[in-house]
This record gives structure tokens, sequence and C-alpha cells, in this order.
């Protein structure tokens, strides 16, 4: 558990557990979206309703550089990376494309 984690109360724990599995759903519909900009969308939607939560910022980015991506280079890895404030505590992850 990341020392983050630690700070945050029960309820805020259940909350921050849905960024993770939000991601890995948005991961796994990868190729339902017609683009990165749904995508992208969509992940903003969904971690936006997450109770009690501030998104600072998420995007779709080339896993090497963590420059944003507009499209999906077939050859290069993508990862999708998030920052929430949760109870006051800012949280990050991440989750390979």
């Amino acid at each position: 558990m990341s020392s983050r984690n630690v700070r945050l109360s029960e309820k805020a724990w259940d909350n921050a557990s849905k960024i993770s599995a939000i991601l890995f759903s948005i991961r796994d519909l990868k190729n339902n979206f017609n683009s990165i900009s749904v995508m992208r969308k969509e992940a903003v939607k969904q971690l936006k309703e997450i109770p009690d939560s501030i998104l600072e910022y998420f995007d779709i980015c080339d896993a090497e550089t963590l420059v944003p991506l507009t499209i999906f280079i077939k050859e290069k890895p993508a990862v999708m990376v998030v920052a929430i404030w949760i109870d006051g505590v800012r949280l990050i992850d991440n989750v390979e494309l």
C-alpha cells in the first residue's frame, strides 16, 4: 500500500480504489473506442464521478516519453496517467495500454 493511501479515511480509501478500477475498465474496452479523444473523455467522465474527489489531470501518453498522444501508434506503448485528490491526499496512478 502506498504511503499516501494510509492517510485516507476508510470511506476515502473505498473511493480511491475506484481509480484503478476505472483505468483497468477503460483499458479493457480500448478497442471499443473510435479514438483517443473519445477514450479520454470517457475516462475523465468516470473519474469525475468518484465521490468527494477532484480530478487534477488525466491523459493518455507515450509510455516512454509521457508526451500526450492524439492517436495510437501500433509500435509504441501507451499509458494512461491520472492525478486525483481524495480526502486532501493527492493520488497518482497509471495503467499501460
